[in-house]
């Protein structure tokens, strides 16, 4: 019984101490695996929200096109089994071991990098171009 007890702030205190580690690492001097798949995280997780800012500003550029928006829709829902199953490809080409995270982990991010460009091309006005 003291044990459940134990779990919900033992699971925060392990949550708390990898975001320090990951805030602590010079991704640019970043040799270890360990390190190295923090780092690509970080970026993928960056890439996320840079994708999820352009997600909101693409569907304010086609708010009153219902037909439009819905094809966003389903493109980015096409497109995100798409990167999840292409990531896990490279992963798995990488031959799997220890470094597939990291390979994982940088591919989301390039892949996501350029939807987040691809958006923005979606969303500018012909006069932008």
């Amino acid at each position: 019984m003291p044990t459940k007890k134990l779990l919900p702030g033992l699971a925060a205190l392990c949550l708390i101490s990898s975001g320090v580690t990951a805030q602590s690492t010079d991704c640019d001097k970043a040799e270890t695996q360990a390190e190295l798949r923090q780092c690509e995280q970080a970026r993928y997780q960056d890439a996320d929200r840079a994708l999820n800012a352009q997600w909101s500003l693409a569907l304010a550029k086609i708010a009153n096109e219902p037909d439009i928006e819905k094809a966003l829709l389903d493109a980015q829902r096409a497109w995100i089994s798409f990167r999840d199953l292409h990531c896990k490809a490279v992963g798995v080409q990488s031959g799997g071991g220890t470094l597939q995270p990291v390979v994982v982990a940088s591919c989301l991010a390039d892949v996501t990098d350029n939807r987040v460009e691809e958006l923005k091309a979606f969303a500018a006005s012909p006069e932008d171009n």
